[in-house]
This record gives structure tokens, C-alpha cells and sequence, in this order.
């Protein structure tokens, strides 16, 4: 949710905390990095970088400022976390991302002192269900969360404010909440470990979002209408303050930007042309015309029957039946699942599976390889390209896909041992 309007940025803001990194020029401080230390470099790193100022303690490495009542070890560990965040957030936008602002992150211990700390920030308490929030005063900004929700429900929250907080700074305009709300629900799943790309694809397997619009395409969520993007793309503000149940806005919006941002480089180009435009200040009908968001919105209308439907009808239950043991009722529900959606990249991908495991590699191979310039991509497609090629003998084109593949996930230990072996 986000709690402030986005606004343009005071220039007193503007080289605020903007201090240069102080870890080793010739190594940024990744998460990858920080994660394989032994603990004794960890608590260097500790000594090096926290400090304690007032009820906090600070930690301020690269990108994030962070304000933190918690251990010295948690501080840092968030600060890293956040500041990966940050690279794999401005992955996604074309040419350079640049703020004049550090952003600032408070990270709490308990109900009560993130309750202290808001309204000492905002001048009011937050609701009692929030577990984090991108809060505005005047021409000061911060992000909060609340750790004693779990770690789980407070790095979703953080990376979805956190979206609000960047898109913010980065924009310094005001941007419609259906865009605004689209890339933090996208973005609120994201595991910093995984390259932006991996994670793009990934998040259609983790969100909420495609069983709802599932239901809304097939007319199930009473008093709600089917998708409809150019209803969407025209709704305003209010309509989101208003509504109570704003649910249909929110998986809509998820839906159309996963929709561009998982399509290649035209999504990639499409995304970047909203931000630029609202950017730029620019209202929607220049930025998009009618006659291009009708063209988009066919397009997306086969998005929703080729790629939501088969992932609610086969993808995810294919999953779980593997997951049970169950694999000739998998193989059965596969087969009818390609027999409807026969260019299915997923159950493609699932079929090339099957084919490997049952000793056909070679045919798998060649299902593969026609997948690698479709989209969207299955997240672990380049793993299988490179594994593949690697057991039919294609040791060069191995190399490639198994590289991108570590890339993607650099924790993938039997990936690298194939990269490694001779």
C-alpha cells in the first residue's frame, strides 16, 4: 500500500546521505559475497560499518541508510539484503537509474517501537496491521518495517514500499496508482539471490494474483467484472481510496505489468516508455494513446488465455502432483494440458522434463532449444538448456546456458559443478 503521494523531490534533499560507498572500491559488498563470509569477517564488517547514533544503530554501505534497534548483525544483514535490492530493482529499467537521494530504511524490533518510530517520523501511529510503509513529511522520506512480524512478511513488505520509495525518488512525479502499485506487487516477492530476469519469471509462481484473475476471467468473483485493461490503465486514484475491496485493482495491475516486463525486450521497451513518460510528466494519452493501449489490450487479452489460464488449469497443479509422487496422473494431466495450450511455453518445459527423465535427452534438447527466444520463459529454463547440452555433448553451448544459469542463481551448486567439471 502506499501511503504517500509521490511528489517531486525539494532540492534540500538533494546530496542528503549521498555519500560514497565505503566498502573496497574494487569489490561492491554483494549479497552473494556477504553470505559466503565466515563469521569473523562478518563481525569486522560489523565494526567497520554500524554505528551506534542515539536509540539506533546506522549502517550506511552503499545504497541504504539504515536506522535499526535490533542486534548489530541484523542492521547489516538488512542493509546488504536492501541494497542488493536496490542493483536487481534497477536491472529492470533501461539505461542508467540515478536518485539524489540516499534512501533512509528503519527496520524495528517490535510492534512498539515501529509504532514509536512512525509516528515520531510522521506524527501518527501506523494502522495496527501494518507491517511496514513508505511514509512522507513535507520533503522528508523514509521507509519502515516491522520485524516482529517475521522475517518473511517484513522483507515482502519492505521490498514492496521499497519499490514505492525508489519509483518515488527515481520519478519525482506523480504516477498512476495501477502503474505504481503493479511494479510493487511484482517486485514484493523477490528473492535478492536470483538476477532481476530469474526473478521476473519466477514471481508468476509465487504471486496471489493469477488464481484471482483466474477466477475474475471466468466470471467467479461476484460483482466483478472480467480483466479489462482499458478500464484499468483509465482508473483513477480514488477509485483505489474508495473501494472495498480494492483486490480486482491490485491483480490486474500485477497482471499487466508481469504481463510487459515478462515479454522480452518489447515489454522491456514498453515498461520504460510509461516511466519515462510519467516521468516527464506526461498524462497517459500521450504517453499511450488509445489506439496503442487498444492494441496492448488485445494483446494482453491473450496473455490472460495463453499463459494465466494454462498456469492455473495444469502449470501449478503439474507441480504438485510431482510433488506427491504422483507422476503418471503429472504425465496424464501434461498431456491434456498441451493437447489445449499445444505452445504452452511452461508445459513445454515440462514436457522436456518428462522426455529427460525417461532417457530421451536429445529430443528434450530440441524442445528446449526452440524455447530459448520465446516468452515468457519458465525460471528455470536456462538450467535445463545448459544441463542438457551438456549430457548430448554440446559442451560449448553448455558453457553459455550453464553460465547465464548461475547468474540467475548463483546458490545453484550443481550448476556450478558442471561449469567446473572437465
Amino acid at each position: 500500500m502506499r501511503f504517500v503521494s509521490l511528489v517531486a523531490l525539494a532540492s534540500v534533499l538533494t546530496g542528503l546521505f549521498h555519500s560514497q560507498p565505503v566498502y573496497a572500491a574494487t569489490e561492491r559488498l554483494t549479497y552473494e559475497r556477504y553470505m559466503s563470509l565466515p563469521i569473523k569477517e562478518k563481525e569486522k564488517l560489523v565494526g567497520t560499518y554500524v554505528k551506534k547514533v542515539g536509540p539506533y544503530y546506522v549502517v550506511s554501505i552503499d545504497s541504504y541508510l539504515v536506522h535499526s534497534d535490533l542486534t548489530p548483525e541484523e542492521a547489516i544483514n538488512y542493509t546488504v539484503r536492501m541494497d542488493e535490492f536496490y542493483k536487481r530493482f534497477t536491472a529492470i529499467f533501461i539505461g542508467s537509474f540515478r536518485i539524489n537521494v540516499r534512501p533512509e530504511l528503519y527496520v524495528l524490533k517490535s510492534k512498539k517501537s515501529y509504532a514509536d518510530g512512525v509516528a515520531k517520523f510522521m506524527g501518527q501511529a501506523p494502522p495496527p496491521w501494518s507491517a511496514g510503509l513508505f511514509g512522507q513529511v513535507g520533503n522528508k522520506y523514509a521507509l519502515f518495517g516491522c520485524a516482529e512480524w517475521g522475517e518473511d512478511q517484513v522483507n515482502s513488505t519492505l521490498r514492496h514500499e521499497g519499490t514505492h520509495q525508489l519509483m518515488c525518488f527515481y520519478m519525482g512525479c506523480e504516477v498512476p496508482l495501477w502503474f505504481d502499485e503493479g511494479v510493487a506487487t511484482n517486485l514484493e516477492d523477490w528473492d535478492v539471490g536470483l538476477s532481476a530476469e530469474r526473478n521476473i519469471y519466477e514471481e508468476m509462481f509465487k504471486s496471489q494474483y493469477p488464481f484471482y484473475l483466474y477466477e475474475m476471467m471466468n466470471g467467479k468473483v461476484k460483482g466483478v467484472g472480467k480483466p479489462d485493461l482499458i478500464k484499468l490503465l483509465a482508473s483513477r486514484d480514488d477509485a483505489w481510496h474508495l473501494t472495498a475491496d480494492p483486490r480486482p485493482l491490485y491483480a490486474q495491475s500485477w497482471c499487466f505489468v508481469n504481463f510487459i516486463i515478462a515479454y522480452g525486450k518489447v515489454g522491456e521497451t514498453y515498461f520504460n516508455k510509461l516511466i519515462n513518460g510519467f516521468r516527464n510528466g506526461q498524462p497517459l494519452a500521450k504517453v499511450l494513446p488509445l489506439q496503442e493501449q487498444t492494441a496492448l489490450a488485445s494483446q494482453w487479452d491473450k496473455y490472460l488465455k495463453s499463459v494465466i489460464a494454462p498456469h492455473c488449469e495444469f502449470c501449478l497443479p503439474y507441480e504438485e502432483l510431482l510433488k506427491v509422487g504422483e507422476r503418471e496422473e503429472a504425465k496424464k494431466l501434461l498431456a491434456d494440458g498441451l493437447a489445449k495450450y499445444p505452445q504452452n511455453t511452461s508445459l513445454l518445459f515440462y514436457k522436456a522434463v518428462d522426455m529427460a527423465k525417461g532417457g530421451d535427452k536429445k529430443g528434450a534438447f530440441e524442445i528446449v532449444k526452440n524455447l530459448d527466444k520465446q516468452f515468457p520463459r519458465h525460471p528455470q529454463l536456462s538450467r535445463l538448456l545448459g544441463k542438457l547440452a551438456y549430457e548430448t555433448g554440446d559442451k560449448t553451448n553448455a558453457q553459455k546456458w550453464l553460465k547465464k544459469a548461475l547468474t540467475e542463481n548463483y546458490r545453484d551448486e550443481e550448476v556450478r559443478k558442471l561449469l567446473n567439471a572437465k
